[in-house]
């Protein structure tokens, strides 16, 4: 949660990148141990990290895509109609990026939202490995 609370503005891309790692290993972590818990328990914070990761990838995806486009605009080898072709997509990622921030946003106070805290904490407070005491009547 702390990581994606301080993405700074500039340079977001590289953050946003490393959270998507984070989040990825955290996931394959708990699809790892998931046999050792109830489904009720992580189902639903597993579905919310995958969303989230979901997001952050397309975020990635889409900058890497501008950059190309960009960096393509500028190469003087291509004809000048592939150029501002080139030019026109990298604005258009531009803008995809821009709603993917305001995206981010929503995900990221969902997945940070209070009651998610008590689905985490839950979780993994957990110790799957030692059964719970039997108890008596």
């Amino acid at each position: 949660m702390e990581e994606g609370r301080r993405i700074p503005d500039e340079e977001a891309h590289l953050a946003f990148h490393e959270l998507r790692k984070t989040c990825k290993k955290l996931r394959y972590l708990l699809e790892a141990f998931r046999p050792l818990y109830s489904r009720n328990d992580i189902q639903a914070p597993v579905k919310s990290l995958k969303r989230f990761q979901d997001l952050l990838g397309l975020m990635n995806d889409t900058f890497v895509q501008k950059e190309f486009m960009q960096q393509l605009s500028l190469t003087e080898e291509l004809p000048e109609g592939s150029r501002l072709m080139a030019e026109k997509f990298a604005r258009n990622y531009d803008f995809q990026l821009a709603e993917s921030a305001t995206r981010f946003q929503e995900v990221f106070a969902e997945f940070n939202d209070p009651a998610r805290h008590s689905e985490w904490k839950h979780l993994l407070e957990q110790n799957p490995l030692v059964p719970e005491k039997p108890q008596f009547a």
